[in-house]
């Protein structure tokens, strides 16, 4: 499986990073807490490396279900040969979200509306 399931911070009460335990996730040995984030890392593509911190929809990865499960999807996309890095990346997300098309929309057609009376 390419890439790596990583936990995001540190523990909140004594500070150490967390350690991953196999088929188990990623705790603290000392204070058993668990991450609050997680990221896929090592994911190389094109020559490129991603890291990716949410899902298609944007939701953050908050689980390690949630990030194993995506890795196996991203992994089964490579497979496929569908794999698309922008759909993951949250930078090139924002260029088609609404907000922003519809501020781009204003600019350019601004100059062409008739002013109100």
């Amino acid at each position: 499986m390419k890439g790596t399931i990583r936990a995001r911070g540190h523990c909140p009460k004594c500070g150490e990073k967390f350690k991953h335990i196999r088929k188990v996730g990623y705790l603290c040995p000392d204070c058993k807490t668990v991450p609050k984030r997680f990221v896929i890392d090592d994911l190389w593509f094109d020559g490129q490396r991603i890291r990716v911190y949410s899902n298609k929809q944007g939701q953050v990865l908050e689980g390690y279900q949630q990030a194993h499960d995506l890795l196996s999807a991203i992994n089964q996309e490579i497979k496929d040969h569908t794999f698309d890095a922008s759909h993951y990346i949250k930078s090139e997300q924002k260029l088609f979200w609404c907000s922003s098309l519809l501020e781009e929309m204003k600019s350019d057609r601004l100059s062409s509306i008739a002013p109100a009376m």
